[in-house]
Formats: structure tokens, C-alpha cells, sequence
């Protein structure tokens, strides 16, 4: 049984030092991805739902580097409010392709039920944010590191 070269862990590691110490070339590498989901529109069968999964997992990889160079670099404030923004990020992210998803598998009922869901969540999260953590209101979150 032949051994890879790196394990899994090893190769973390070594990706999380090249985005902390390269975050340029991150970016570019981000960007790259971004623009594949614009070129996918139409090009394929339900392409819709394809260029949207592609264009959430590129915003996906963008929150997920930033998080990287946020903690290689020991610029985290508070924990708690932090998860909580992470996670209304991911749900904003990939709030159009769960909406464009659900519609196809549970049709329209299901489609409207998942978009009141996620708007339900969103606004408790908010709320929490607001009068547990004293955040100022903001439309839209967005993690920016640099």
C-alpha cells in the first residue's frame, strides 16, 4: 500500500500558511472562481441552480480564506458575535441556490417555505446580534479582512 506524499491535516496546514502569507493571490484564485459560475449561466442543463451553487461556494471559499488570515494573523474580536455573523454569512451566501434547489425538488409550496424559513432565521439571528451582543443594525454582513 503506497503513502501520500502529505496527509490531510499536512496539506491544511501548508494551505493555511501559503493564504495567510499570498492573500493577493488568494484573492485572484477567488476571483477566478467567481467568474467560472458567470460562464456556467446557460451553458448547461439547469444551469440556474449550477452557476448559483457554483457562485455561493466561491463566496464560500472567499469567507472561509478570510477567516484563515483573520486567525493567522490574531485579528478575531469576539468569539461569539463572530460565529454568529459566520453563520448568517453562509446563509446569505447560499440563500439563492437553496431557494432556486428547493424549488425544483418541492416545487413552489417548498420553495416559498424554505424562503420564509431562511428569512425567519436571518431575522432571529439579527435580532440576537442586536439586543444580546449590542451590534449596530447592518443591512448585510459581510467578513472583511482586507
Amino acid at each position: 500500500m503506497s503513502t501520500l506524499l502529505f496527509s490531510l491535516p499536512d496539506l491544511f496546514e501548508k494551505y493555511k500558511n501559503w493564504i495567510v502569507r499570498n492573500p493577493e493571490k488568494a484573492n485572484d484564485f477567488e476571483t477566478t472562481a467567481k467568474w467560472i459560475s458567470y460562464f456556467i449561466a446557460g451553458r448547461i442543463n439547469n444551469s440556474h441552480a449550477v452557476s448559483e451553487l457554483v457562485y455561493a461556494l466561491s463566496n464560500l471559499l472567499v469567507l472561509f480564506n478570510d477567516r484563515l488570515i483573520t486567525k493567522g494573523r490574531q485579528l478575531e474580536k469576539n468569539e461569539d458575535t463572530s460565529k454568529l455573523k459566520i453563520w448568517l454569512t453562509v446563509l446569505e451566501y447560499s440563500e439563492v441556490f437553496l431557494e432556486i434547489s428547493s424549488s425544483k425538488v418541492f416545487g413552489n409550496r417548498g420553495k416559498w417555505l424554505v424562503i420564509i424559513s431562511i428569512q425567519i432565521i436571518k431575522c432571529i439571528a439579527r435580532l440576537i446580534l442586536v439586543y444580546r451582543y449590542k451590534e449596530p443594525i447592518i443591512t448585510v454582513l459581510k467578513i472583511n479582512i482586507l
